[in-house]
């Protein structure tokens, strides 16, 4: 009977030992790498240790952010929407695919109308409607189709291109203006 209880006893020793082992080892938070920054599509909340040499951007978070700039038209848009200190913001369109972005002029014109990113390339190709334009002292709300591309420059955090503004017509169909070619430039804020 002693054998009997000198091996139980021994028995519940190692178990109370494994037992242990296996519950100090479940207190120790598991270590895990990867991308901690929420902005990547690639974020894994569950990850310890950051390592954002792994993150993944889309290709918009680039552009994403407040710039000022310049607009300069060639026709006669210029005497409309030439501005040497245009201000604008490039932001996530709501409810969007992960490469649309909505680009917002302010200024004496204050637009808004939406482009494709794909790499370092933003491409507009839009109809803007109601847009109001004063020409030659007269306020006409028009309809005009907006296009072009701006390039970032990661270098220096810089975006640059030209916009092509064609059948600019009043809400009755009228010609209100020629197409004209606008260039654009901007720096990140």
């Amino acid at each position: 009977m002693k054998n009997l209880t000198f091996k139980s006893l021994f028995l519940l020793l190692g178990l109370i030992a494994v037992v242990g082992v296996i519950s100090s080892c479940s207190d120790d938070p598991e270590e895990i790498t990867g991308c901690t920054d929420e902005d990547a599509i690639n974020y894994n909340a569950d990850a310890t240790i950051s390592d954002n040499s792994t993150c993944t951007y889309l290709d918009r978070y680039k552009f994403i952010g407040d710039y000022e700039g310049t607009l300069a038209c060639e026709m006669a848009l210029s005497a409309i929407l030439d501005n040497d200190m245009l201000t604008f913001t490039i932001g996530a369109t709501p409810g969007g695919e992960d490469n649309e972005v909505t680009i917002s002029l302010t200024g004496a014109i204050p637009l808004s109308f939406g482009g494709t990113v794909s790499g370092d390339v933003l491409t507009i190709s839009q109809e803007l409607m109601g847009v109001p334009l004063t020409i030659a002292g007269m306020t006409v709300v028009v309809n005009m189709d907006i296009g072009g591309e701006i390039t970032y420059d990661t270098s220096n955090d810089t975006v640059g291109g030209a916009l092509t503004v064609m059948n600019i017509k009043t809400e009755t169909g009228g010609t209100a203006a020629p197409n004209d070619s606008c260039d654009v430039t901007g720096t990140k804020l």
